[in-house]
This record gives structure tokens, C-alpha cells and sequence, in this order.
């Protein structure tokens, strides 16, 4: 029989613990001489021109580096309540929270179908829900204007040769521009009578 002897380690030959190496990771004098020059540089960069647009909401007159007159106004914000204005930040909320919405049922629709399902097909479904990660935006938003414009909309074309009157599908309308940013594959819109 042999005898085998188990030999502890030296104390050089153990690896660092935790806490000892906790102090090296913080940078040092050098460190800190690089970086300070480099913040206040891009502090620079960016503050003084949002200080100018800040600064041009207030006035009359657009502030020039060394022209500035401070004869505050509140006339530059009567823009924000014009009818058109409004109008269009209505349009922008109404289509931000239907595209969310319309998106988190859509998207929560396949994670349901794909965890808590035994539906045949299961992996492709998975990929579905995965697709508009793929396709970027504007090409999708490009494809659809090719195919629901609703005048030479590809798909308006084909109802119209089948006999169908009117656009079929109107891709520039409310719900359209919801439903394509919600990335829904095959979105059924009717144009807005408006």
C-alpha cells in the first residue's frame, strides 16, 4: 500500500479573497486626472447649448454667444396651445398608448400560448413572437406602406380587381399606423373618416 500525504498550499500560492482585492478595482490619482478634463469637457459640450435653447424659450430675440438679451416672454409658448398642436399630441399619445397596448396583448397572447400551452407547432410560434426583433422597423413600416397605401396599395389593388369599392386597407390612417406599430402581421384597417 502506498501512502499518499496531502500537502497544504503555501501562503503565496493562495488566490487573493474578496476583500483584499476590493481596493484595486477604484482608480487612482491617474485616474482621476484623466477623467476630471474628460467630464468637464462633455459637460461643456452639452450644457451650454440646451443653456442656449433654454435660454431662447424666454426671450424675444434667438441668444447669440456674445449678443444676449434677457427680455423674458411667455410668447414663445402659446405654440404649445395651437390647435394643430394639440391636435397632433393627442394623435402622438393616442397612437403611443394603442400601439403599447395593442403590442403587450399581441405579445402576451404568444408568451401564454408558448408556456402554459401544449399547442402542436410550439417552436414556431416561438419564433413569431421573435420576428419583429428581426425585421427592423423601417423596412416593416416600409412594407407596409407598399402594401395598405390606400390608393396603390398593393392589397387594395387585389380587392379592387376582385370587385371590391374603396380602400380595403389604409396603413396611413389612426388605427393603421397603430396596428403597424404594434407590429401586427396582418392588421385589418379601416380609414378613419376624418
Amino acid at each position: 500500500m502506498s501512502s499518499t500525504t496531502i500537502e497544504r498550499p503555501l501562503a503565496g500560492d493562495e488566490p487573493p479573497s474578496p476583500a483584499s482585492t476590493r481596493g484595486r478595482a477604484r482608480p487612482g490619482l491617474r485616474g482621476r486626472l484623466v477623467s476630471l478634463p474628460l467630464l468637464a469637457l462633455v459637460s461643456f459640450l452639452v450644457l451650454v447649448p440646451v443653456g442656449f435653447i433654454l435660454l431662447a424659450a424666454w426671450v424675444d430675440e434667438v441668444p447669440r454667444p456674445g449678443n444676449i438679451s434677457l427680455s423674458p416672454t411667455l410668447d414663445n409658448f402659446r405654440v404649445l396651445v395651437a390647435d394643430g398642436v394639440l391636435k397632433a399630441a393627442g394623435n402622438s399619445i393616442l397612437i403611443a398608448v394603442g400601439s403599447t397596448v395593442l403590442a403587450l396583448l399581441i405579445g402576451g397572447f404568444l408568451a401564454f400560448v408558448t408556456a402554459r400551452t401544449n399547442i402542436p407547432g410550439k417552436p414556431l410560434v416561438f419564433l413569431i413572437g421573435l420576428m419583429p426583433l428581426f425585421l427592423p422597423s423601417y423596412v416593416g413600416a416600409l412594407a407596409w406602406s407598399i402594401l395598405g397605401s390606400p390608393g396603390a396599395g398593393l392589397i387594395n389593388i387585389a380587392f379592387r380587381d376582385m370587385g371590391v369599392t374603396g380602400p380595403v386597407i389604409d396603413a396611413y390612417s389612426l388605427a393603421g399606423v397603430v396596428a403597424v406599430m404594434a407590429d401586427v402581421l396582418r392588421a385589418v384597417c379601416l380609414p378613419d373618416d376624418s
